[in-house]
């Protein structure tokens, strides 16, 4: 979306006075919360070592509540994930097209700046909202891939199971949107399930499937032992050359568990384009073992 400058710093300031907004009103219902809670009151005082305010509020009577929710302010204040998920559901809700929507450039400059932000904080607060941002707003697909690749380690096996549902959907993707999904996939190989292989198999069979989709889906089955040495000749033979380091790729990364990948890859090592590609893969993967054996040194 090309939005113009002015426009664009105007947006800039306008969603700044949103989050300081959202932050006031996230602050304000935790105040009430814990008005009308005085066993949460209690914890909060406890967890913050804080606890004489609630015995001069509570007991003593020397400190009214708002006193009390002075000295805790910066205890109560929410932290920019919540106010970036806050923004997000909001805009949802105002999305383009209802009562009181907001305007597109709006609408795209809230949702993409949250989720940006929550991309930076590694949060997993927008998960159970990727799916319907995505099959009402296909345009958003590569932030949205970018916030799941952002993902932390113990939150792997649940985007890849999340971005596997959505690529099951039945209903139209651009290519690029399929793409973009796959290479979250790619990233997170290690985290899928068997029972996910076969969406995997599918888009790399699908001769309805773009050239780029099946070689993405072929480089991850690579990735996990499971490619199928026919299904890559097949493409070999039937997809423009600038596809070719891309198989060659997904071989190299089979190339432990599959036998046929040795004489495939010396075969396609004779075009000096390819040479490259698998002299720079076996480069990082040292790289990466390095980096391992280090890691498992300083631990």
């Amino acid at each position: 979306m090309i939005i113009p400058r002015k426009r664009y710093e105007a947006m800039l300031a306008n969603t700044e006075r949103v989050r300081e907004v959202a932050r006031e009103a996230l602050f304000q219902a935790r105040v009430g919360e814990l008005e009308e809670d005085k066993e949460e009151l209690d914890r909060v005082l406890k967890e913050t070592d804080n606890e004489q305010l609630g015995w001069d509020h509570l007991y003593h009577g020397t400190m009214t509540f708002a006193e009390v929710i002075e000295k805790l302010q910066a205890h109560l204040l929410p932290d920019d994930m919540e106010v970036a998920i806050h923004v997000l559901r909001d805009a949802l809700n105002k999305r383009p097209g209802t009562e009181d929507g907001l305007s597109r450039e709006e609408f795209h400059f809230r949702v993409t700046s949250s989720l940006i932000q929550l991309s930076a904080g590694k949060s997993p607060l927008a998960l159970d909202m990727v799916a319907e941002i995505l099959a009402r707003f296909p345009e958003k697909t590569e932030v949205v891939a970018g916030y799941l690749a952002s993902q932390k380690e113990d939150a792997a096996e649940a985007v890849a199971g999340k971005v596997v549902e959505i690529l099951s959907e039945e209903r139209f993707r651009t290519d690029w949107e399929t793409a973009w999904l796959l290479a979250v996939l790619g990233k997170l190989h290690n985290s899928m399930v068997a029972r996910q292989q076969p969406l995997l198999r599918g888009i790399a069979l699908d001769e309805g499937q773009s050239h780029y989709c099946r070689a993405e889906a072929l480089k991850i089955l690579g990735m996990q032992g499971e490619l199928d040495h026919m299904v890559v000749r097949r493409l070999w033979n039937i997809a423009p050359y600038c596809f070719h380091p891309d198989l060659v790729a997904a071989a190299h990364y089979a190339r432990g568990k599959e036998s046929w990948c040795e004489p495939f890859l010396a075969g396609a090592m004779e075009d000096p384009i390819n040479k490259v590609v698998v002299r720079h893969l076996e480069r990082a993967a040292q790289q990466g073992v390095g980096q391992t054996k280090a890691r498992g040194r300083l631990g």
